[in-house]
Parts: C-alpha cells; sequence; structure tokens
C-alpha cells in the first residue's frame, strides 16, 4: 500500500489493487509460511524457519498457527543432511564428527533430537 501510495497512486486505484490481490491469496501471510516451511522443511531446523519468516515480516502468531514440523520430522531432516554431508561414516573421524554436529548446531536443531540421531549414525558404523 505504502509503495503504491508512494508512486502516485489514487487510493481508489491502491484499494481496488489489495483487493484484488487478496481476492488469488497473494496477500496470504499463513500460506506463504505453509508453502516455505513444505519448500525447506527437509533441509532447515525449525528454529532457522521461524527465524527466516520472521525476518521476512510473518507474525509469531501465525508461525505459531501452522508449526508444521514435528520432532520425528527434525530428525528425518537430520540424518538426511548426515547422510548427504557424511555418506560413509564408518570412515569419519573424530575430527570429521565434530566438523558434521558443529555445523547441524549452527542449523538450529534442537540439542536433543541432533545428539539422539547423531549418536545412532555414528555408532551403527564404528
Amino acid at each position: 500500500v505504502k509503495k503504491l501510495t508512494k508512486n502516485g497512486y489514487t487510493p481508489w486505484a491502491v484499494e481496488k489493487a489489495v483487493e484484488y490481490v487478496k481476492s488469488y491469496h497473494y496477500l496470504d501471510d499463513a500460506r506463504y509460511a505453509s508453502a516455505y516451511i513444505s519448500c525447506y522443511g527437509n533441509r532447515k531446523s525449525k528454529k532457522q524457519m521461524k527465524y527466516e519468516l520472521l525476518q521476512k515480516g510473518i507474525s509469531s502468531e501465525i508461525l505459531a498457527s501452522c508449526d508444521e514440523m514435528e520432532e520425528q520430522e527434525e530428525a528425518e531432516v537430520i540424518y538426511s543432511l548426515l547422510k548427504k554431508r557424511c555418506p560413509h561414516p564408518e570412515e569419519a573421524d573424530e575430527k570429521e564428527r565434530k566438523k558434521q554436529y558443529g555445523y547441524l548446531a549452527r542449523k538450529g536443531f534442537e540439542m536433543g533430537i541432533l545428539n539422539e540421531v547423531f549418536r545412532e549414525y555414528f555408532t551403527h558404523f564404528s
């Protein structure tokens, strides 16, 4: 609205433009947040996605209502990233394990879930 008004559009034209985009749900933050989580949920932590959506202007109320990632899903994401980043855990030394753990911890994964998945992933191949 501010940009349209600033660019010289009449209040009537701004109102009609907003009505039009709302009718097609182009200005639907809940829909956007849900689509974002669906798109990036397989490679980002829940915490990281929430932070990024807050930075994009999505309200915390909307984020609370579309909290789609469960603990099990987050564990699957961690496991998937480990398989991708360290496909041969039997060859990983302590330095490599610390590197992978640090990477995942910085991504914002829940520490309890991260520790459990990490331990399971590397103990099968020790």
